[in-house]
């Protein structure tokens, strides 16, 4: 696996953000990025998101699925707890944020995933294993929200925003 060992400046160059039709990327002074699309925002929503590395969740040649349920609800409770702690650079994006409470959970690693379990990327079996993956890690989460619910109370528009009551702010 590569990784960045150090970064030394050589002197400056004009570099202008450009996106990438297809492909919602662009330079972001010489780096190459995606634009945030993970999930849907509202006005003065922040995006608070965090992933799960695939790659660590791998023991003895198989998924250790006890120990992506304990990662998957530690990152809710840790995702949710940066709404509390936050300093927001806008008193209507911390307004928003504690209303709606929008939190992204993702992953990354998924094909070193794959290779630690030995399984080409480009098979059935690799789908397969990302729908179960992904479907396990939804239940999980969905599952610690709950219970943060329940712990905590619901969130202030918790009613308009499952449905129940309209559209949220």
């Amino acid at each position: 696996m590569d990784e960045i060992v150090a970064i030394e400046p050589r002197g400056r160059i004009r570099v202008y953000d450009a996106r990438v039709p297809g492909v919602h990327a662009f330079d972001a002074n010489g780096f190459y990025v995606h634009n945030c699309g993970e999930q849907p925002l509202l006005p003065y929503e922040s995006c608070n998101l965090g992933s799960i590395n695939l790659s660590r969740m791998v023991r003895g040649g198989e998924v250790d699925w006890e120990r992506l349920e304990e990662v998957t609800r530690i990152a809710v409770r840790f995702l949710d707890n940066v709404i509390e702690v936050n300093r927001f650079p806008l008193p209507q994006i911390e307004r928003m944020t504690k209303t709606t409470r929008k939190i992204g959970l993702g992953v990354m690693g998924f094909a070193d995933m794959l290779i630690r379990l030995g399984i080409p990327y480009d098979s059935e079996e690799a789908l397969l294993t990302a729908e179960r993956v992904m479907g396990f890690i939804s239940e999980k989460a969905r599952r610690e929200s709950v219970e943060l619910g329940e712990r905590r109370g619901p969130f202030p528009h918790f009613e308009k925003a499952s449905g129940r009551g309209g559209t949220p702010p």
